[in-house]
C-alpha cells in the first residue's frame, strides 16, 4: 500500500489531532481542579461553552475512529510491517491508540521505501 507524500503529510497532521485534544482536555480539567482547590469561583465555570466542547469532542471521536480504522487496514495490507510484528502493532493500536498511532505513523508509514540494492556482478 503506497501513499503519496501529500497524503502522508495530511495523515500525520490528522494523527496529531487526537493526541493534542487529549492534552488540551487534560489541561482544562487540571485547571478546574487547581482553581477549585484554591477556592477560586472560576473553577465552577468552563472557559468555553459546553455545547462547543461537545461538538469538538464528537468531531475528534469521529476522526479518531477513522484513523484507527485506517491504521488497522494499512497494517494488514502493507508489506512494510513484518508479519511477526503485525499482531503486536494491532494490539498497540487498539489498546494504547493515542500514543501508538503517532509512533506507527513515524516508524511504518512516513519513511520512504529504500531503493532496492543492486547485486554485485560476479
Amino acid at each position: 500500500m503506497h501513499l503519496p507524500r501529500i497524503l502522508k503529510v495530511a495523515l500525520g497532521l490528522l494523527t496529531a489531532v487526537p493526541a493534542a485534544y487529549v492534552l488540551v482536555f487534560a489541561l482544562l480539567i487540571a485547571r478546574m481542579v487547581l482553581l477549585g482547590a484554591t477556592g477560586d469561583p472560576r473553577a465552577r465555570t468552563m472557559p468555553v461553552l459546553m455545547t462547543d466542547v461537545l461538538w469538538v469532542h464528537l468531531a475528534v471521536l469521529v476522526l479518531f475512529v477513522g484513523l484507527e480504522t485506517f491504521y488497522l487496514v494499512y497494517l494488514f495490507r502493507t508489506d512494510r510491517v513484518p508479519p511477526d510484528q503485525r499482531a503486536k502493532w494491532a494490539v498497540a493500536l487498539l489498546v494504547v491508540n493515542v500514543a501508538a498511532m503517532p509512533l506507527f505513523f513515524f516508524l511504518q508509514v512516513w519513511p520512504e521505501r529504500a531503493a532496492p540494492r543492486a547485486r554485485p556482478a560476479r
